[in-house]
């Protein structure tokens, strides 16, 4: 009898489960008009359309005291602390970082020249395998290394942001949406 109970219920949960994994909804769109259905149908839907939005990677991110949006990253699969720059065109990493990260950087490697605040200042291009916050992960993405005394922190620019669905501020947040 419970072999059948146990078969019964996993038939159940893979049931309920098909729409979450087979049929993506984007709840940014209106919904079509669909015809009336039971309530307890209406409720598992209902469900299955939250969970499908929290399996998309979704992130909201605070602005601290001076404005600027600061996250906790995984730089190929390495926790970092980094911030939003709308206005750099990739991710810019410290010489220290790529070293946490796997990179092994010669001085021959910094041939390119990057403009920073604090003025212009030798680069080396380099490619992450994978740029992650929460559930939001990219593979492959355009970065440069800066010598740490050029660059304190992490900058996570335009070549991660420009691969998600929508970046948004507002009221203080920062939404990104893949």
């Amino acid at each position: 009898m419970l072999p059948k109970v146990l078969l019964f219920s996993a038939m159940v949960i893979g049931a309920a489960a098909y729409p979450l994994v087979f049929e993506p909804v984007d709840l940014l769109v209106a919904p079509k008009e669909e015809p009336a259905m039971a309530p307890a149908a209406a409720q598992i839907e209902t469900i299955a359309r939250a969970e499908t939005s929290s399996l998309r990677g979704v992130v909201s991110l605070q602005s601290d005291d001076r404005g600027h949006y600061v996250g906790e990253f995984k730089l190929n699969g390495r926790k970092a602390e980094a911030m939003v720059d709308t206005g750099a065109t990739v991710i810019a990493i410290n010489r220290s970082m790529a070293r946490r990260i796997g990179f092994t950087l010669r001085n021959s490697d910094f041939t390119g020249k990057v403009a920073t605040a604090n003025g212009t200042v030798s680069s080396a291009p380099v490619i992450l395998e994978s740029v992650q916050i929460g559930r939001i992960k990219i593979a492959n993405v355009q970065a440069v290394v800066i010598d740490d005394a050029a660059l304190p922190t992490t900058l996570i620019g335009m070549s991660f942001l420009k691969q998600l669905r929508r970046v948004e501020v507002r009221d203080g947040q920062m939404v990104l949406d893949q």
